[in-house]
């Protein structure tokens, strides 16, 4: 369980802050069932889901964690995206499956999936699909977002210092 002032990683809107929980007066809301407020990072909307929700919640990583992480990117394996190139829907449900339930380590394989085909696709003159431009900023946004709080630094900060490493290990 979570207590009010923490973030959390909720579903496929990323990070939230707990504002709140407790008993809901919002009508067609189970009054005697404890509720999360949330505050999604990059939405001025508010979320309230039960406290025992079957939507994946996690903690954020550390500030540890995410420095191995990043630090770890280089060899962290992307997979074949080959198989799922020639159809949209199939593409976009492989990306769905890295997203929901995502752990940060997920995030990472499936931004490097993206950028792998992109430096693939880019030598002969092509862009990525919206398919790929879509997902690839949602999971770099989810990635930025939590590595921010677990590093205290800014989301800008945070690409910098991914760009970085990776730089410095190739």
């Amino acid at each position: 369980m979570f207590d009010a002032g923490d973030y959390m990683i909720y579903g496929n809107h990323g990070v939230c802050h707990v504002d709140e929980i407790g008993l809901s007066d919002v009508q067609g809301f189970d009054e005697a069932r404890a509720y999360y407020t949330l505050s999604p990072m990059n939405s001025d909307m508010k979320i309230y889901t039960p406290v025992d929700t079957q939507v994946f919640i996690r903690p954020l990583v550390s500030g540890e964690e995410a420095r191995t992480l990043i630090e770890s990117m280089s060899s962290i394996e992307d997979g074949d995206y080959g198989q799922y190139c020639g159809n949209t829907k199939v593409l976009s449900a492989h990306y769905d499956r890295l997203i929901q339930r995502g752990s940060a380590e997920r995030l990472l394989k499936l931004i490097k999936i993206i950028h792998r085909k992109h430096d693939e696709i880019a030598s002969g003159g092509k862009k990525l699909n919206q398919t790929d431009r879509t997902y690839l900023r949602r999971a770099e946004e989810m990635v930025c977002d939590e590595f921010a709080i677990a590093l205290d630094m800014s989301v800008d900060g945070v690409k910098r210092y991914m760009d970085d490493t990776v730089e410095a290990s190739r």
